[in-house]
């Protein structure tokens, strides 16, 4: 995919295991679109250790809220962390990108 992802180590076991089935169960444009978001998001954060605890804290947000879809990443940004400066443009950036593709406002949860 050519953009270096949120080290794996800095995920404990059972979220490795909860996305490697989420990201099984995705298809390819949900996947591109997950990788642009954090991607996206590294752009502005830094790809240092702080960016990549962003990313970690919003994997978990978005895995123990019960989404069954990496590509609902951006919509957790704005309930998941601290809302500085760096983290409101990422969050405007990302908005505008998840707009222009026609992604979901609201997270892919299973209805029961």
């Amino acid at each position: 995919m050519g953009v270096k992802m949120v080290s794996f180590s800095e995920l404990d076991l059972d979220t490795k295991k909860k996305i490697m089935g989420i990201w099984k169960e995705m298809n390819e444009t949900e996947k591109v679109h997950f990788v642009n978001q954090v991607a996206l998001a590294l752009s502005i954060w830094g790809s240092e250790t702080t960016g990549k605890k962003k990313i970690v804290d919003i994997l978990h947000y978005l895995l123990d809220d019960g989404s069954k879809n990496l590509s609902d990443f951006g919509i957790y940004i704005s309930k998941t962390l601290k809302m500085g400066e760096k983290e409101r443009r990422a969050n405007k950036i990302i908005e505008r990108y998840r707009l222009k593709h026609n992604l979901s406002a609201e997270p892919h949860k299973p209805l029961f």
